[in-house]
């Protein structure tokens, strides 16, 4: 999913006759051209991507995918603080590309924030579970082990 967006957003990175306004324009939150956060947008999130697959636990995988939600959040909350009240050019410059309107693609971009934190944290809950059921099997065989030396101990006192 993060690799789509990334490659989405590289995309719309492109100038045309369109959308080149817009990618001129400053972003609020960042003060550089719209175009430059396109990028470096695009390829954070394929590098995010590169390294969620790349990474085997699962945990490291959910601590990746939740502080790249973290930080959209927070870049959605600063341009708020800033009074930004229509969609950013950032948006606008990514609707203008795929052909949709600013409003769906922050319907979108709200979609895929809600499905990196649920996501993120119902693969935490599930390591969390695998973990403890895991500890509990060893806590057992361990048990089991020195239950049965005990009692190889007393048969050997008692005879």
């Amino acid at each position: 999913m993060s690799a789509v967006v990334g490659l989405g957003l590289l995309i719309a990175s492109g100038e045309n006759r369109h959308n080149w306004q817009m990618l001129r324009a400053y972003d609020i939150v960042m003060g550089i051209h719209t175009k430059a956060v396109v990028i470096v947008f695009g390829v954070l999130h394929i590098g995010v991507a590169v390294c969620v697959l790349s990474v085997r636990s699962a945990l490291l995988q959910m601590m990746i995918l939740l502080w790249l939600a973290s930080n959209q959040i927070m870049y959605r909350a600063a341009a708020r603080w800033m009074h930004q009240e229509h969609p950013s050019s950032l948006v606008q410059a990514a609707a203008q590309q795929v052909g949709l309107t600013p409003g769906r693609v922050l319907q979108y971009w709200n979609f895929l924030l809600v499905y990196l934190i649920l996501g993120s944290l119902a693969v935490a809950f599930i390591e969390r579970w695998r973990c403890k059921r895991q500890n509990d099997e060893i806590f057992m065989r361990d048990w089991r082990k020195r239950r049965e030396q005990n009692q190889t101990n007393s048969a050997a006192r008692s005879q």
